[in-house]
């Protein structure tokens, strides 16, 4: 694979497919390439391979990093079925490769569960002539030659020169794994390491480990991904860490180190998806030794400190599931300071370069999650300097440095906002919108699309908060506009639709703030028609749920000034409905968000009513003080309002005046207060 490609392949498949993916991504990063055949390629392994939810490394949001990816991929593998045929995203992401590469860069394997018949191609690929096909179907070419035909494919070899060593390969493996797996059966796997070593030299010993390591792990990858969908290896998880940890990293060759660590980080990945990150974290440590090791054989080589920030960062993820911030963040940082050195030792590699900017990135991202705003920006900030940097040596790569500097200008306008710095806010808004517009300009994919939607609505909501609603009317104009052009791109993407929603259901808070009473109730309307549509085709189903909670709040304000009891009657109902959701699923924020909305609606219709003020606007209160963001504008508007209804005001009171110092003025915010608070509190 030449230098310049970070991956082989990309692996795009539909995630009804996900353990066939699974299964042949593992078997094409484990794949040893045959004696006879390295002198040609120059290497002893096909390389790395993208699939999306196993590529941990860093840089961002996932939508955005597998464009990078694909652009940093010599070959693009399509997994053939009929949920990949129909899927939108994998047929874009065939034409996002076709864009950088070539059709000719493109490999077809069919799933083994796709029923006897023809290939269910991708409608992009239905004209497209001639291309490598593998069928891993009974009663086709089956899973072992089709996978090796996919291996002919990327090393451009006829299938025989493949086919025929791996026979040979497999007989000796075979022949060592019977009688390791007969050891492992009557006693330990120390023992098997143990027995007759006076007799072994040590070249032998690390000869026999290293085919043992090999064909176990050919073994458990498939098991592994088997293992996802039933969940009933554990037993054989931990012989196989047990025989793991019996292997001296010291006596091994690189190669089989390589096996080891492959096979411990697919096992710690596999226990993340169980909810176990603990013992994710133990298994991660251990891959994260060897790692260490290699690093320790050979200091100059760029590509050990490359795999060492790589596999640091799997800790990272692993502190970050268990909601262990600081230790999360401290493997994060030092994840990028093995970066920065592969990046030191071979400048002229971007790759390396890049993997220092997705470092900082996920820095500004973790410290922003833990609201350490300084040293976020500090992170994000140097990010944007390295970006400009790489920009003038690299100028085949602004796609990529675009995507990632958009993506630090993202999380500085999140920080800004969150620390109440309008100006900066705004000002950071608008640089994410040029730079998103200039990614479309550059690309035509409709995902930037989607994402310039988002920017757009972020803006309107920081306007909203200033109390600038007619420029934030403006802004969500051209949301909506945008994200029906993500729309018109995909018409079945129910992600594309909802987005059109939500913001045509925002429009009409803005619009209402905005004096326009009409179109707001005709806005809000339309989005509410099309969400119970989505929900009878339980299209996004949960996402739906939260924004119809939106709506729900939204009408009841909107019913405040003209007919509180029907306000209340909305509110309470919705209040209900909600409280159902946030006791069915784990507490979304965006959905507490609306819960408090709406409590603090119902609080001012039972002002306005002249009644007590209900236990559900006192449960609402209680839950936002332990769940959402303390220091946010919206949160602090929220704790407001509801000391006041609670009867609090005192401590209301400077809240109040911090908000008003920082400039949020927002309308929604004004009215409620008028209603809640005592005169002149």
């Amino acid at each position: 694979m030449p230098k310049s490609f970070r991956y082989t392949a990309f692996v795009s498949y539909a995630h009804e497919d996900e353990a066939f993916a699974t299964w042949l991504h593992r078997r094409l990063e484990r794949f040893v390439i045959p004696r006879t055949l390295r002198r040609a390629t120059g290497a002893r392994r096909l390389g790395a391979f993208f699939r999306d939810r196993d590529e941990l490394a860093s840089g961002g949001s996932l939508s955005e990093r597998i464009i990078a990816a694909l652009r940093n991929s010599e070959h693009l593998v399509v997994v053939c079925s009929a949920a990949s045929a129909r899927s939108p995203w994998v047929n874009r992401e065939i034409e996002m490769f076709a864009e950088v590469r070539s059709l000719d860069g493109i490999l077809l394997v069919v799933a083994d569960s796709v029923p006897a018949g023809g290939i269910p191609l991708p409608n992009v690929l239905r004209s497209a002539g001639e291309l490598l096909a593998a069928d891993a179907r009974a009663g086709s070419d089956g899973r072992e030659r089709a996978f090796l035909k996919i291996v002919a494919g990327l090393l451009d070899v006829p299938l025989d020169a493949i086919v025929q060593r791996a026979r040979v390969r497999r007989r000796r493996q075979r022949l060592l794994m019977g009688s390791c797996a007969l050891a492992l059966l009557v006693g330990s796997a120390a023992t098997w390491w143990l027995v007759d070593t006076a007799s072994r030299e040590a070249a032998a010993r690390r000869q026999q480990a290293g085919v043992f390591v090999s064909a176990f792990v050919n073994d458990l990858q498939a098991r592994v991904a088997e293992y996802e969908t039933v969940g009933t290896l554990d037993a054989d998880l931990e012989k196989a860490l047990e025989f793991f940890a019996t292997l001296p990293p010291d006596e091994l060759d690189e190669a089989t180190l390589h096996d080891y660590r492959t096979a411990l980080l697919g096992i710690g990945m596999v226990r993340i998806r169980q909810g176990k990150p603990q013992q994710a974290l133990e298994v991660f440590n251990r891959a994260l030794e060897l790692s260490q090791s290699l690093v320790d054989r050979d200091a100059e080589d760029p590509e050990h400190w490359y795999d060492l920030a790589v596999h640091t960062y799997y800790i990272g993820e692993a502190y970050w599931e268990m909601q262990e911030f600081p230790a999360a963040t401290a493997r994060i940082v030092e994840s990028l300071q093995y970066a920065e050195r592969a990046a030191a030792l071979a400048p002229e590699n971007f790759a390396y370069q890049i993997e220092v900017v997705y470092g900082l990135n996920n820095i500004g991202a973790v410290r922003t999650r833990s609201r350490d705003y300084t040293g976020a920006v500090e992170a994000l900030e140097r990010s944007v300097a390295r970006i400009r940097d790489l920009r003038e040596g690299h100028p085949e790569y602004e796609v990529d440095l675009l995507n990632q500097e958009v993506e630090a200008v993202s999380w500085l306008a999140e920080i800004a906002q969150a620390r109440r710095e309008y100006a900066a806010a705004f000002e950071r808004h608008e640089r994410e919108v040029s730079l998103r517009k200039r990614l479309i300009e550059l690309t035509d994919n409709p995902h930037h699309v989607g994402r310039l939607s988002d920017a757009l609505g972020y803006m309107a909501q920081s306007l909203m908060a200033t109390g600038e609603a007619e420029r934030a009317v403006a802004v969500l104009n051209e949301q909506l506009a945008t994200a029906q052009r993500a729309l018109d791109t995909d018409p079945e993407n129910a992600f594309f639709r909802e987005r059109l929603l939500i913001g045509q259901a925002v429009l009409a808070n803005a619009l209402y703030d905005n004096g326009d009473v009409m179109a707001a109730r005709d806005a809000l309307d339309a989005a509410e028609a099309g969400m119970q549509s989505m929900l009878t085709n339980d299209e996004q189903a949960t996402a739906i749920q939260r924004d119809l909670a939106y709506v729900a709040s939204t009408r009841a304000y909107f019913a405040l000034e003209s007919d509180a009891a029907a306000a209340h009657e909305i509110a309470n109902t919705a209040m209900t409905t909600m409280t159902k959701e946030l006791d069915r699923v784990r507490i979304d924020p965006i959905l507490l968000n609306y819960y408090v909305r709406c409590a603090i609606v119902l609080a001012a219709a039972e002002r306005r009513l002249g009644r007590t003020t209900s236990e559900l606007v006192a449960d609402a209160y209680l839950l936002m003080d332990g769940q959402l963001e303390p220091e946010s504008s919206s949160t602090s508007a929220s704790r407001v309002l509801l000391l006041h209804a609670l009867g609090r005001s005192p401590e209301a009171i400077p809240i109040a005046q911090n908000l008003a110092d920082s400039g949020f003025d927002a309308v929604m915010y004004r009215k409620l207060l008028g209603i809640l608070a005592p005169t002149g509190s």
